[in-house]
């Protein structure tokens, strides 16, 4: 026997638990028992966070010279263009630290003699290509071609006493693919060949509310959105 349950963050059962519609918290005006699994059958949701943004160190640059460190943070903002990128951060560091070839690999160039090194973020290691800790002399270039379409998924996670749904310590209860850009509405469906679901650890457990929190692929919670819907299919245990 099943159930399908249709929710939207904009409706009344909703609430924001942080300000924002991608923490929130949604009442049954009915609480259902003896579940056993929950599939996730649809998901609409409008991409509008950027992909620099504050709170997962993609806004952050970090580069040690000689015996200094110095250090761009950016505001959040949804860049498309790596030259526009590198411009905010050498403004940010206060010299033309950063370029880009023509191969699509970032240069770092600084003065003669100078011992450089790369701190760890994801703004240094995943979007611009440089390795963890990548060091040289006078210049160096990152051992990766730069990408500033790095969100390649986002998770929902349900606080759902729930078997174990990550191989790691991540909070996922459904892996999202992104097929969608900033400014595009994202849907997918339920999919017979990829069917994503969390199976109930506890079977007297009475669902009344619940939490969802998205997340990115790193783990680090997204605060920039806008209101979404979903739908669940509940699989009872007769």
């Amino acid at each position: 026997m099943t159930e399908i349950l249709h929710f939207d963050t904009y409706l009344d059962n909703c609430t924001y638990f942080k300000n924002s519609p991608y923490d929130t918290i949604f009442k049954l005006s009915n609480p259902v028992k003896c579940i056993h699994k929950i599939y996730l059958k649809s998901l609409e949701m409008p991409i509008v966070f950027e992909n620099i943004r504050d709170g997962n160190t993609s806004n952050v640059f970090s580069i040690k010279i000689n015996n200094t460190i110095k250090t761009a943070t950016l505001a959040s903002k949804n860049y498309t263009d790596i030259n526009v990128l590198l411009t905010d951060i050498n403004n940010a560091l206060g010299y033309s630290y950063l370029s880009v070839n023509s191969n699509g690999y970032i240069i770092l160039s600084a003065t003669i003699n100078s011992n450089i090194v790369i701190q760890k973020s994801i703004l240094a290691n995943v979007i611009l290509g440089f390795s963890e800790n990548q060091s040289g002399v006078t210049s160096l270039s990152s051992t990766n071609k730069y990408t500033l379409s790095y969100d390649n998924f986002i998770s929902l996670y349900l606080d759902i006493p729930s078997k174990g749904t990550s191989s790691g310590s991540r909070l996922i209860s459904f892996k999202i693919p992104l097929n969608a850009v900033n400014g595009m509405i994202f849907y997918m469906a339920d999919n017979a060949s990829f069917r994503q679901y969390i199976e109930v650890a506890d079977e007297n457990y009475v669902l009344s509310q619940f939490r969802v929190t998205v997340y990115d692929r790193f783990g680090y919670n997204i605060n920039t959105g806008l209101d979404y819907s979903f739908t669940l299919e509940l699989q009872f245990c007769y």
